[in-house]
């Protein structure tokens, strides 16, 4: 695994939705994934700076269409509109909100 952010992930502080690791939390109880029991350490060590939710989020979540299905995903849509932040994520339904998009695998 490299172990460097890449360019665009240096340039400014990176913040992490607390959604992120409730949704792998989530998807390792149903059996999807399977996490190390480190995993809450590494998380808190990662250097993120920890985005938790809010209800002005979730009046933004109230505002979004239903392009995508996934609660998870549109509450990490409704945060990065209501921050303007850009959201770093493969997922293509995402593209169809109006918010910024770093494409990893693009």
């Amino acid at each position: 695994m490299h172990s460097e952010r890449p360019l665009a992930l240096t340039e400014k502080p990176v913040w992490c939705s607390v959604v992120t690791p409730w949704e792998i939390a989530v998807k390792e109880q149903i059996g999807k994934i399977d996490l190390p029991d480190s995993f809450e350490e590494v998380l808190r060590g990662s250097g993120f700076i920890w985005l938790d939710l809010t209800f002005k989020h979730i009046e933004e979540l109230r505002g979004l269409p239903l392009m995508h299905k996934d609660p998870f995903d549109r509450l990490l849509v409704a945060q990065a509109i209501h921050e303007e932040f850009t959201l770093i994520t493969s997922d293509k339904w995402i593209h169809a909100y109006n918010v910024p998009v770093l494409c990893p695998d693009c």
